[in-house]
């Protein structure tokens, strides 16, 4: 069968059992115009997907070019109208490996864009554990068995290397437009052809998206020990006997690209690839909610982390570093429960104060004010390895000193100063009727600190920690450095100056058609004739609330 094939994507057919397909890894256009739908490509995902072909002479299709929006391959609507060739030349490679192998596995590569060790497998449905892949069995895109077999070796192979590998913890592939849904067990899918309906009722076809986290897309060594993982399931595993070549050569499709051949699996100094131990989950689920502030003017690094549990147990988690005047790194991470590990910071009880703990990847930018384009920013970092070990002792309510190490890509860092746990955020404050908020947490010695608060419409406030309630202060003075929402300085009145050292400026939307500016970092302020440091946030409305 001939397929008539753009010249932008990139396939090649394989004598092994597996079809693998990166439908989002291309990048936006530059002259299309940004709208707020426009989803994310999925970086790095078309040469993950080659280096996993090429090790396991597998089928492959990649969209390394064309921007998911402009043309999504994942979606059964977009596909069946705008590029039925797709389809064809993934039927005719399904078609070539169930000819010569009897069955064939399907990897769909996709990306997550959080920064914990994850890989999310989609299979039709959200699955607490393999038990309830029986329960299950109509709406999944593999079978029980599978689940049972390759998934649980893949998973282990996983954990072994300090990779999670959650069974549809956040991306199930549920959405009857996933293209992954033409594979469902259960009533067949419309668009779905007879001889895919067929393959799919005779348990032909085992079909998986692959939802890659930050560090297993991104060159490096969690990358190479993902791909490890995988390949050393694939090679080993009894579903479908992957690795088995097949020994009538070519499919009859013929071979359209072929990349060049993947490095070995190494890391970056030519060794292999880094296996850590299995987190100790324990540990993991007794670390509860917190937060913590510091700037360290010695150290030249500002550290912002917080842990939120809502009352179902999910867990969202971030971890921000301020280097130098651009350079932003940051970790998100997310756990749809208590009974997983979420890959992110951990706040432990200690006498007098507690622990904060961390030890994963971050992702750095040269500047953060790209992330007012997540995908801008995202293409324009690299993976930072951090190990971090603070000690928050208590000096006044959520005021205290801060000591311990902070490594960065092995370089150490003593830091020892006074910062703020639990300093709340602009975002969650104030409904979503304000033009404009600042908020400001400064440090000055161990027995004073301060606190600004303002807003418009509203006033404005300071509160030293000397004190038990907020006073009303002059209105806000604010300078901006090239753009109406990037401060420059701050003034408040003749009483207080800040000024931004640092700053990472993000979009966050206030409610129906309202979108705010946010920038925030480290500033240095000066109160009163003295000098101190602390964590500034400014958000303006883009878009006035209606009357």
């Amino acid at each position: 069968m001939r397929v008539d094939v753009p010249d932008w994507c990139r396939w090649r057919a394989g004598r092994g059992p597996l079809v693998v397909v990166a439908p989002h890894g291309g990048a936006r256009r530059t002259t299309r115009e940004r709208a707020a739908t426009d989803k994310v490509n999925d970086l790095h995902t078309a040469d993950v997907a080659v280096e996993l072909a090429a090790a396991l002479d597998a089928a492959l299709i990649v969209n390394p070019t064309i921007d998911r929006n402009d043309l999504d391959l994942n979606r059964v609507s977009q596909v069946c109208a705008r590029a039925p060739w797709f389809l064809a030349l993934l039927e005719a490679l399904l078609a070539d490996a169930i000819a010569h192998h009897g069955r064939t596995e399907l990897l769909i590569v996709h990306g997550w864009n959080t920064t914990a060790a994850k890989c999310d497998l989609g299979i039709g449905q959200r699955l607490s554990d393999a038990d309830d892949a029986v329960a299950q069995a109509a709406a999944l895109t593999v079978s029980p068995h599978y689940v049972a077999t390759r998934l649980a070796a893949l998973r282990a192979a996983c954990a072994v290397a300090g990779i999670d590998a959650p069974l549809g913890e956040r991306y199930p592939a549920r959405h009857p437009n996933n293209v992954l849904q033409l594979f469902r067990r259960g009533a067949a899918h419309p668009a779905a052809s007879p001889r895919l309906v067929g393959w799919v009722a005779a348990g032909c076809i085992e079909a998986v998206q692959l939802e890659l986290s930050v560090p297993l897309r991104w060159p490096g060594p969690m990358r190479q020990a993902f791909i490890a993982a995988l390949i050393a399931t694939c090679a080993d595993g009894d579903a479908a006997q992957p690795g088995t070549l097949a020994a009538g050569g070519r499919p009859a499709v013929g071979v359209g690209w072929m990349g060049p051949p993947p490095p070995d699996a190494t890391d970056a100094h030519g060794g292999a690839p880094s296996r850590r131990p299995v987190r100790d989950v324990v540990a993991v689920e007794s670390a509860g909610a917190g937060a913590v502030q510091v700037y360290d003017r010695a150290a030249g690094l500002g550290l912002t982390a917080r842990v939120d549990i809502d009352p179902h147990g999910a867990a969202t988690s971030r971890v921000l570093l301020f280097r130098g005047g651009r350079e932003v790194a940051l970790f998100t991470g997310e756990t749809a429960d208590g009974t997983r590990p979420a890959g992110g910071p951990r706040f432990l009880p200690a006498a007098g104060g507690f622990r904060l703990c961390f030890e994963g990847h971050l992702l750095a930018t040269d500047d953060g004010r790209l992330y007012v384009d997540l995908e801008s920013a995202l293409a324009a970092s690299r993976l930072l390895a951090v190990r971090i070990e603070l000690r928050f002792a208590t000096l006044r309510d959520d005021y205290g000193r801060i000591r311990g190490e902070v490594a960065i890509d092995g370089q150490r860092l003593t830091l020892d100063a006074c910062g703020f746990a639990r300093p709340g955020a602009l975002q969650r404050a104030g409904g979503d009727r304000w033009q404009s908020q600042f908020s400001l947490h400064a440090a000055f010695t161990p027995e004073r600190a301060l606190r600004v608060r303002h807003a418009v419409p509203g006033a404005t406030t300071l509160q030293e920690l000397r004190t038990d309630a907020p006073r009303p202060i002059a209105p806000l003075a604010v300078l901006f450095d090239g753009d109406p929402y990037t401060p420059h300085r701050i003034a408040v009145g003749t009483e207080l100056v800040a000024e931004p050292i640092s700053r990472m400026a993000i979009q966050r939307p206030l409610g129906p058609g309202r979108v705010a500016r946010v920038t925030f970092g480290v500033a240095r302020v000066v109160h009163a004739g003295a000098e101190g440091f602390g964590f500034y946030e400014y958000a303006r409305a883009l878009v006035p609330a209606a009357p």
